[in-house]
């Protein structure tokens, strides 16, 4: 398939990195195309936007007929076959931005829908949370029942048939034998784990319930917090535009280094010598055969690769920086609506936009160190996956099981430090300590509540994973009997583009839709969370006395054996004292 004999190639075809002469490379033309050196084929290409494009794409039409059963440099065919792929490959091309191009209103309303229906969901979650979690786990327990009694009802016939002489395959009915009985056990001790697990934490998932159902009140009470995600989006929209651009100025101020070559003696410029193209054929163009031409390096490299980590690392900083800080203006909102004693009286006015101010005013170098953790993380594992490209060639097992070793354990490094920040934030936005004090606190308090807080994110993380889910699917199948062109009452007020792929815009709001329900829901698990911290320190700071009244709500204090009695009982007391003043007062008044 490659040419072996270099005496017969064409080597002024070829099209080569600019430090390699193919001819004189000492390399055959298959070593040249495997590592890279040289373009194994190339069609005719103009430039377009700085970079070079084939012709037949620009112009919109096949690729060209006359390269058809052509040689190439590496001596491989372009076969009819490969070009009619090609073209079958361009065509799908503009039929999908086609479709795009007619579909863009419905996909629009398609994501608009999901807004809606993700918001109404949130709303009516503080009146379905604990049916759809009951019905959910209930469920599941008569599912594992029934199917491993069906398992069992299996096996129990194979070994009545098998007493009565109806079995013939004895292979057969050896394998199913254990087949059904081993899924019988499994599903068996899955059903007993899980009813002694319902029955030894059925408190503890009420609370992870009336938890959620709090945080539904709360986001009642504060419907602006659902479109908050947008201001994070925004900004880190602007971190990764401003990236970008920091990227291709950096990529582009780079000087190439030029040298000399193919020099006679008597020239007086030694091969291997700097130079600068313009200046070199001005004096030496028309008089010798010596060239100048590129090294393969560049002035200042190494600075530029440095400033370009730099930038990779700010990248990182400035992206959990506003990850950060959209955390902490919505758990300080949420904390708010939680320490308000009397709901909803003494929720504090705009409280959102508190929180942002004091995020920012009093709690921004906090953020930073936060977000600067996560970004060291996140800059060693990108440094691990770069290396791991490149000596991935000359690997051993050795190596090879070192890097999935390394890069393991820095993922769950990651995972656990932004777990321990969110909860950091959460700490920070309701007593205002440092980073690391806050960290700390919220550590130690999780682990001695490490049953409430597993099962009220197991609860939370399930339940937010159903109601996406139900946003995509409303959203979806109308969409698609839409699209399918098999709903007609809408021919007479919309005229339905004639698509070639329906499912390219059906992809699209599947993709939209899901992304729009998680950042809705992405507000409702950081209330859930803040709730729970709040919950947590709530118990362990007040007992009920009117010096330390409990701030949970009553569903959670009638949950929790908890209650403020004593206090109820000084404020009737005093309410007894002021009447019984006031009456005095009056008696008084009466005798004057």
């Amino acid at each position: 398939m490659y040419l072996t004999n270099p005496t017969n190639v064409r080597w002024d075809l070829f099209i080569c990195k600019y430090n390699v002469n193919p001819e004189t490379s000492g390399k055959e033309p298959k070593e040249l195309f495997e590592d890279e050196d040289c373009a194994s084929y190339y069609v005719e290409s103009s430039k377009y936007n700085g970079r070079c494009v084939p012709d037949f794409i620009l112009q919109g039409s096949s690729v060209p007929a006359d390269i058809v059963n052509t040689t190439l440099p590496n001596n491989q065919t372009l076969t009819e076959e490969d070009l009619d792929a090609l073209d079958s490959l361009i065509a799908v091309g503009n039929q999908i931005a086609s479709d795009l191009q007619d579909s863009w209103w419905i996909i629009l309303i398609g994501l608009g829908i999901a807004a809606i229906v993700a918001f109404v969901i949130i709303i009516l979650m503080r009146w379905l949370a604990k049916l759809m979690i009951w019905i959910i786990i209930f469920g599941v327990l008569i599912l594992l029942a029934l199917t491993t009694s069906y398992c069992f009802v299996n096996y129990f016939n194979l070994l009545e048939a098998e007493e009565n002489g109806q079995i013939t395959d004895y292979e057969t009915y050896d394998t199913m034998l254990g087949v059904w009985l081993g899924f019988g056990i499994t599903l068996g001790v899955l059903f007993l784990i899980f009813f002694l697990l319902i029955i030894f934490l059925r408190k503890r998932i009420q609370l992870a319930i009336e938890l959620i159902a709090e945080a539904s009140r709360a986001i009642g009470y504060m419907l602006y917090t659902l479109f908050w995600p947008l201001i994070p989006f925004v900004l880190q929209l602007a971190v990764l535009g401003f990236w970008a651009s920091m990227t291709l100025f950096l990529a582009t101020i780079s000087v190439p280094i030029y040298y000399v070559e193919d020099a006679e003696p008597n020239l007086g410029v030694n091969n291997g010598s700097e130079c600068i193209p313009e200046d070199f054929y001005a004096l030496y163009g028309n008089t010798s055969n010596a060239v100048c031409v590129w090294g393969g390096s560049y002035y200042w490299e190494w600075t530029i690769w440095t400033y370009q980590f730099y930038n990779l690392f700010a990248l990182f900083w400035f992206l959990n920086l506003v990850i950060a800080f959209g955390e902490m203006s919505l758990a300080g909102a949420f904390a708010g609506y939680y320490w308000a004693f009397t709901k909803p009286d003494d929720i504090p006015s705009i409280p959102l936009i508190r929180s942002v101010w004091r995020s920012l005013r009093y709690h921004l170098g906090s953020l930073a160190f936060g977000s600067f953790l996560i970004a060291v993380l996140q800059f060693v594992r990108s440094i691990l996956e770069g290396l791991e490209k490149k000596f991935k060639g000359a690997e051993n097992p050795i190596s090879k099981f070192f890097f999935k070793c390394l890069k393991c354990c820095f993922w769950c490094l990651e995972k656990f430090l932004r777990w321990l920040n969110r909860n950091a934030y959460i700490e920070i936005a309701v007593y205002g300590k440092n980073f690391c004090s806050s960290a700390k606190t919220v550590f130690f308090l999780l682990m001695r509540n490490i049953v409430r807080a597993a099962v009220l994110d197991g609860v939370t993380s399930f339940l937010l994973f159903l109601a996406k889910m139900t946003v995509v699917l409303i959203v979806i199948i109308p969409a698609f009997y839409f699209l399918s062109g098999q709903v007609t009452v809408t021919d007479n007020v919309v005229v339905m583009p004639d698509l070639n792929y329906a499912w390219v815009p059906l992809l699209l709001i599947i993709i939209g839709s899901y992304v729009i329900a998680s950042a809705f829901f992405g507000v409702y698990d950081m209330a859930v969370d803040t709730l729970f911290i709040c919950f947590l320190e709530d118990c362990e700071r007040h007992d009920g006395s009117p010096e330390k009244p409990y701030y949970m709500s009553k569903n959670l204090m009638n949950i929790c054996g908890k209650n403020n009695k004593e206090m109820e009982k000084a404020i009737k007391q005093a309410e007894k004292e002021a009447k019984k003043k006031e009456k005095e007062q009056k008696k008084k008044n009466k005798n004057k």
